[in-house]
């Protein structure tokens, strides 16, 4: 409840924390690929599969090396390391672009930070992977998110890391139609609702066939023709079902002469520490 003399217009801010209560560590299943761009930019998403959401301070790594049991990551391309800088939420899509610092650009991403780590991140309209993994640096994984390889494993070579899946935390587009495409875009990523369903089951959801995709190929950069898909101009913000760090259940007012006393309340609270409400006298004052 808030008293405040009468403005024209009020308005609502709510005020997320910076921090996480949620900070788990991530495991195999709790993002995915869903999008790749390998034209002249090079640019991928990932979607928030873990129900928690990704912690703020949270860091993954991205690389394009292939990866052996006995020999690890190749070391022969590049990392990426992306961090979150508030809580993302689950449903969540992040972009990444222009990856690779050429086309005239420069790598950012939609949310957090991400900084090219060693200048060797370059996607392959041939064949490439995108492998995510957290670790104690950028060279040492601990635990592997997800694996998307747009040709078979062995053709990249890479063998899929521990803990991943085919089918499941990792899809390889292996066919004659789809191998070596330049862009790809999870067809109906917008409507997937994993609200009722753990990461897994969500990743295999997007993983468990090449056919759930949409490509194109060809001369030129298909990222930006105007024909589905495009990248990232195609790809949502949000899968559905994700949850909105507030639900607000009402929110009421009550003038007294001079006075009104405004009234809210909330279904759920996510990452919340509180609200700020502003009033705005006319048309062209300040709030």
């Amino acid at each position: 409840m808030f008293q405040f003399k009468i403005f024209g217009f009020l308005l609502l801010l709510i005020v997320l924390s910076p921090f996480s209560t949620a900070n788990a560590q991530l495991t195999a299943g709790d993002i995915a690929v869903v999008a790749f761009d390998a034209d002249i930019e090079d640019s991928f998403s990932f979607v928030v599969l873990n129900p928690n959401g990704i912690a703020a301070g949270q860091t993954i790594f991205f690389s394009d090396d292939g990866f052996t049991a006995a020999s690890g990551l190749d070391m022969t391309e590049g990392r990426l390391t992306w961090m979150a800088t508030t809580p993302i939420v689950a449903g969540t899509i992040v972009d990444i672009t222009c990856a690779n610092d050429q086309g005239g650009c420069s790598i950012a991403t939609s949310h957090g930070t991400v900084v090219e780590s060693d200048n060797g991140f370059d996607l392959s309209g041939s064949g490439d992977i995108v492998l995510a993994f957290t670790g104690t640096d950028q060279n040492t994984p601990t635990d592997f998110l997800t694996l998307f390889s747009t040709e078979a494993y062995a053709t990249e070579p890479t063998e899929i890391p521990p803990g991943l899946v085919d089918g499941e935390t990792a899809i390889q587009f292996a066919s004659a139609a789809n191998d070596n495409q330049d862009v790809i875009l999870h067809s109906t990523i917008q409507s997937l609702d994993c609200s009722s369903v753990t990461a897994v089951v969500c990743s295999m959801m997007i993983y468990s066939s090449e056919t759930n995709f949409s490509f194109q190929d060809g001369v030129g950069d298909q990222s930006i023709d105007g024909l589905f898909p495009d990248i990232p101009a195609d790809v949502p913000l949000l899968i559905a079902g994700a949850p909105t760090p507030v639900t607000l259940s009402h929110f009421d007012s009550d003038r007294s002469g001079d006075y009104v006393t405004a009234n809210w309340g909330t279904n759920s609270e996510l990452f919340n520490v509180g609200f700020q409400l502003w009033g705005l006298d006319g048309f062209d004052g300040e709030w």
